[in-house]
């Protein structure tokens, strides 16, 4: 299997799988130009500061438009548990994904709000979720990924 992999200039890193991306980039397509997302699970490697992403969740309930995406959260906490509980611990909540469809993959002041609400919640194991977001413009998808890190979305750069 191939990996897409990522790296902060602290060195932290991101693994996720060619067919990962693959779903991500088939999701992207189906709704433009309406922006659409998920929730990526996995691990995190604390000896290699590596988020280690499983796959995507998806869900049939969400709020979007051209320029919003908002996920219905019972769903994901839903499959969450069941993950969580049939890894044994393994797997688990990283982070998020969404599109932002004819623009660039750059975060906004909404996106920065959301992480950093999910970072201060109690019930998120993670307290640095990674943020990927997809720009596409109807042909070409450019992709970037961040972390909550310091109050701030650091960006990574693809290796």
């Amino acid at each position: 299997m191939t990996y897409r992999k990522y790296e902060t200039t602290d060195g932290l890193r991101i693994q996720l799988s060619e067919e990962v991306f693959k779903k991500i980039q088939e999701h992207c397509v189906r709704h433009y130009p309406k922006e659409f997302g998920g929730i990526f699970y996995g691990s995190i490697n604390s000896n290699t500061d590596t988020a280690m992403v499983e796959d995507i969740i998806v869900s049939k309930w969400f709020v979007n438009t051209t320029v919003l995406f908002r996920r219905i959260a019972w769903y994901f906490n839903w499959r969450l548990k069941q993950i969580h509980r049939r890894s044994n611990g393994q797997l688990y909540y990283i982070g998020e994904w969404h599109t932002h469809p004819n623009a660039a993959p750059f975060p906004s002041t909404t996106d920065l709000k959301a992480m950093c609400r999910i970072a201060n919640n109690p019930n998120i194991r993670i307290k640095t979720p990674i943020l990927l977001i997809i720009g596409y413009d109807g042909r070409q998808i450019n992709e970037c990924f961040y972390i909550y890190l310091n109050q701030n979305l650091t960006s990574y750069a693809r290796l």
